[in-house]
Formats: structure tokens, sequence, C-alpha cells
């Protein structure tokens, strides 16, 4: 139970998927109350919680002994304008965290961060650029290109078109393509106009005329020089909910970023059994969120990484350019390779984006008795295969979670060495930070400077000379 504990922990928990609650929520009816009180005694009142706790039986872990300062725990991104990920300082909290727990007698138990049982996530992308000799222009044989590609890529590949041909100029070559693959845009600054809403217009009607030919788009990928025209601007990240674009791909001299969205009130469902009920959707989230993943430099050197961030329990995302001769060769080795890890999820990056976000939502909790343990999940799971993990010092088991009650035989359990996973299971390298993906309007300064602009305003009106 959390009592007065800053943000940043909350936010870090929640990524690690600890079943944590408030200490001031209401206990529904048959749940328990829970043994442990995480609380920071730094906080004004926090000597009243502590007796509290204590005369309640619980077990009080105190915020200042395992971190000395809160505010270290989220980082920017190195080299980018994008995000912020977990800082050493958070996964030493984490570490420090689950070796006070397992020493007073605790259970440390986590949501699994793919789909049950896989250990990670392989998220293939490929991108289809224009030649450059004309504004909007594509390569003359694109067609050809993914007539090419599309017999080596697997099914849930995520393909990124530009947005000047992403109507009639591929539907010949994913006409015969079944299933149908992932589509996106591929995004430069020829595709922004003078204006938001000029842009947005301009949006919608190419997804009018792509939904006619059976692709509507649902991601998207901005390329390094769609935020560099003087006078352009892209959709707002409201805009973007409403189109369906719910999946933000940044690649530019900042370096890359991926990124989901989510509305309040979006209907948000994937073709491969996702979906985020109304529980979710009704969530106090944030309209954009850092996916945790970072596109590998290069397709060749693909293999290796996915096996490094494989045996770390991290997602991968491979974001392969069209257009060499070389790359339908480099795609089937990578085949061939992730072939090797029968545990790793291959799915699209929609598919991936949502389940991120459901994951956010789930709810469990594990209590330990003279029999065993006993999970159980309090809230009805979103769909999907759902699992948590039971951590004894370095080693673990990965175990199904449903919605209903399970007792489990602690004595009983299959427990596997972790290996080159963080000892606390810590694998998103990114925290689940609120973003502005486009830049349209000026950001909000305060009342202070927007009565200051709006005097200069009315003064300049007037003929008067601030």
């Amino acid at each position: 139970m959390l009592a007065d504990v800053p943000q940043g922990v909350t936010r870090l928990l929640r990524d690690v998927g600890v079943p944590t609650r408030d200490c001031d929520e209401p206990v529904p009816p048959g749940g328990a109350v829970g043994r442990f009180v995480l609380i920071d005694s730094r906080h004004r009142g926090a000597a009243q919680r502590i007796r509290r706790a204590i005369a309640e039986s619980h077990e009080v872990l105190d915020v200042r002994d395992l971190a000395g300062r809160c505010d270290d725990l989220e980082e920017p991104t190195p080299g980018t304008r994008h995000g912020r990920r977990w800082s050493p300082a958070a996964r030493r909290f984490v570490e420090r965290l689950k070796q006070t727990l397992e020493a007073r007698g605790g259970v440390w138990a986590r949501l699994t961060d793919f789909q049950y049982p896989f250990r990670s996530v392989l998220c293939l992308a490929v991108e289809y650029p224009g030649d450059g000799s004309s504004p909007g222009s594509e390569s003359p044989d694109l067609g050809g290109e993914i007539s090419r590609l599309i017999h080596s890529l697997d099914p849930h590949t995520t393909q990124l078109f530009p947005l000047a041909q992403s109507d009639g100029g591929i539907a010949p070559a994913l006409a015969g393509c079944d299933p149908l693959p992932e589509v996106g845009w591929r995004i430069t600054r020829e595709d922004c106009a003078s204006s938001s809403r000029k842009t947005v217009a301009a949006w919608r009607e190419a997804q009018a005329r792509a939904g006619r030919l059976g692709h509507v788009p649902h991601s998207l990928l901005v390329a390094d020089s769609a935020n560099n025209r003087r006078g352009g601007h892209g959709p707002s990240p409201q805009a973007l909910l409403d189109l369906g674009l719910h999946v933000r791909l940044q690649r530019d001299e900042s370096g890359p970023w991926v990124g989901a969205g989510l509305g309040v009130g979006a209907a948000l469902g994937v073709g491969a059994g996702l979906g985020v009920g109304a529980g979710l959707a009704a969530a106090p989230v944030l309209p954009w969120v850092d996916l945790g993943l970072a596109p590998l430099p290069s397709v060749a050197d693909a293999p290796r990484r996915v096996a490094e961030l494989y045996r770390a329990g991290q997602p991968v995302l491979v974001l392969a350019e069209a257009g060499t001769p070389e790359l339908a060769a480099e795609l089937r080795a990578l085949d061939e390779a992730s072939q090797t890890y029968p545990l790793l999820w291959r799915t699209s990056l929609a598919a991936w984006a949502h389940w991120w976000i459901a994951r956010r939502s789930v709810e469990f909790a594990v209590w330990r008795t003279p029999a065993g343990l006993v999970v159980r999940a309090p809230h009805p799971l979103p769909p999907g295969d759902w699992g948590w993990e039971l951590w004894r010092g370095n080693h673990h088991a990965t175990l199904p979670l449903t919605s209903t009650i399970q007792s489990i035989p602690e004595n009983g359990l299959l427990l596997g060495l972790a290996g080159e996973r963080h000892p606390g299971g810590l694998s998103m390298p990114r925290a689940g930070a609120g973003i502005e993906p486009v830049p349209s309007r000026p950001r909000w300064r305060g009342l202070k400077a927007w009565l200051h602009s709006l005097t200069l305003f009315r003064d300049q009106g007037k003929g008067v000379v601030p």
C-alpha cells in the first residue's frame, strides 16, 4: 500500500507492474488490506501514518531508506527532445525495495511485460521513402518493391508508405496480401499545410480515399524534415487521436522516439484480439506516452541486438528502410534469427502499443497464506493472455493471470534464473511520460504571460507603442 509517496515512485511501480493500492482507498468486500505500507517519512503527517500502520500490524517501508532523492528517478532521454527514461537511481530503488520486502518475509510479484508466456516482443516496420526528385514524389517502382518484400515479411509488419501515395499508388501491391498488413503514413514537410486545420482536412481526405481501398492507416512516421518547414503545422495530439493515428514514430536529428496515443473516451481496438475497455478510457491517463521502444540503427545489426534485448527482457523495434537490394536478405536473416527464440512475441506496432497502454490499467493482488499463494484480479481484465511473475532473489516463475481467484502452492513452483534481466524485473527503458508529439500551438505560459500579451495587443490597437 502507498501512503503519501512521490508521484515518480507511483509511476515507477506502475511501470514495474508491482501490485499496489492507495492506503486511503476503500477495501473491497472480502479483500485484504495488505501487509506492507510504503511511506515517505519526509512528507508532512508521515509520523501519524507510521504510527497507525504499526498499530494495524503492517510492515512499514520508508522511501527515504530506499532512495536518497526522489526527483532523480526520471531523466531526459539523451540526445532527444522527446520522452524520459528511468534513471539508474530508479533501478537501484526497485532493487532495494525488492530486497527489503523479501528480507521481511514478503513476496515480490509483478505483471509480465508481454503476453503470457512471452519474454520479449519484436515489432518490424518498413519505411518506403520517396526518391526526393520532387515534392511528394515516390520511387518509380514502389509497387514492385512492396511485392518483392511482402513475401519476406512477417504478416504483422507495419508498412509505412508516403502520404502522397498511400492510396492509389500502393493499392495494387496490397491487393493480393492476405491478411492485409498494418498500414501507416510517412510524413514529410510537404504533407503539412500552413495551418493545423488545413493539415487535418487534407489528411482526412487522404484517409477517406485509403478507407475506400480497404487499408486505413494506424501509425505515423514523422520524417526528419517534417518539423523544419516554416509556416507548416502538423495536427495537434488530439487531432491525431481523432484521425485514429494512435502510434507515432519520430525520426530526426534528435534521435528516434516511439509513442502511443490515448484519448479519453477513444475506442481503441486491435485486430489481433486486444482491446481497451471503458474502464481504461475513463482512467486519468496522459494523451501520449512513451512506448519504451528504441529503433535499432540498422537491419544488418538487428540479429545481434535482438539476442541482447531478448535476454534482457526488453522490447525490440526494427525500423527498416526500403530501397536497398540487400534488405530482403537481411530481413530473411532477421527472421531466421528470431525463430530461435520461441518465447519472442512477434506482433504489430499498433498491437504492442495498445497492449502497453492496457497493461497500465490492469490490477491484481497477491497474498501469502500457510497453504501457499492466493492471486486475485479485483477487476475484469482486458482481452488478452495476461501473466504475472513470482520472484525469489534472482529466480522467477511466470504464471497465467485470470480474472478469478487462484490458489497456488508455493513449494511446487518451477523457478528459472533471471539471467541478464534486472533483479526487480524492470524492463521498460523509458518512463510513461506526457508527450507533445507534433508542435502546434505555443505552450501555455500562465495567466500572467497571457495578460501581458493581451495588454500589448490592446495597446498596439490603440496606436500606443509599448
